[in-house]
């Protein structure tokens, strides 16, 4: 009987097969000359028939169990896999974060056109009117996002003109964040025409 090289080491169950391989063989060299002092050839015939069968044995037996050089390829293969899907983890983690900051950075900019809306076209050029001021507005993840809203005065033909003589206001309303996706600073611009 040989050991199964899944229970124990692999230097210990080789050499414990070699004994036993050793053993089996002395066995049947024994049994061979028993056999051929009793029968002859029919004897004979039979211990080959029992040497091939545990040369067989033994092959089979190498087979079942796993090599060290098996384990860690497997160990290798689940270890990639394992920090592949880490990586696209963070990745995805990282997007969701980009497209959170970025939708509260509309709503800011969306906030600000309406209260800029509510005031009206000539409160906007008295000096008293602090909505035109740069302003820094944290996002719920702690971003900074920056609003910096821009004024342009019009003539009725489309020409740029100074606030006492428009027709009409441009405003640009400027958001600023930095991207946690790729650590670039993102500028978003909402333009909007005030009467």
């Amino acid at each position: 009987m040989l050991i199964s090289p899944r229970l124990y080491g692999w230097h210990i169950i080789s050499f414990i097969n070699e004994i036993l391989s050793t053993l089996a063989r002395l066995r049947l060299f024994i049994m061979q000359n028993r056999s051929n002092r009793l029968d002859g050839k029919g004897a004979e015939m039979e211990t080959n028939h029992r040497l091939r069968s545990t040369h067989r044995r033994k092959a089979t037996n190498r087979q079942e169990g796993m090599t060290l050089v098996e384990v860690m390829i497997a160990v290798c293969l689940i270890a990639l896999v394992c920090g592949g899907f880490y990586a696209l983890n963070i990745k995805t983690l990282r997007f969701e974060e980009h497209n959170r900051l970025a939708t509260e950075a509309r709503s800011l900019a969306k906030e600000r056109l309406e209260e800029i809306i509510s005031v009206g076209v000539l409160n906007l050029a008295k000096p008293s009117c602090t909505l035109l001021n740069t302003d820094t507005n944290l996002s719920s993840r702690d971003y900074p996002i920056i609003r910096q809203p821009q004024i342009i005065w019009h003539a009725a033909d489309g020409s740029v003109v100074g606030s006492t003589n428009a027709a009409y206001a441009e405003i640009h309303m400027n958001v600023n964040y930095r991207s946690p996706l790729t650590k670039n600073l993102i500028v978003e611009s909402y333009p909007m025409i005030l009467q």
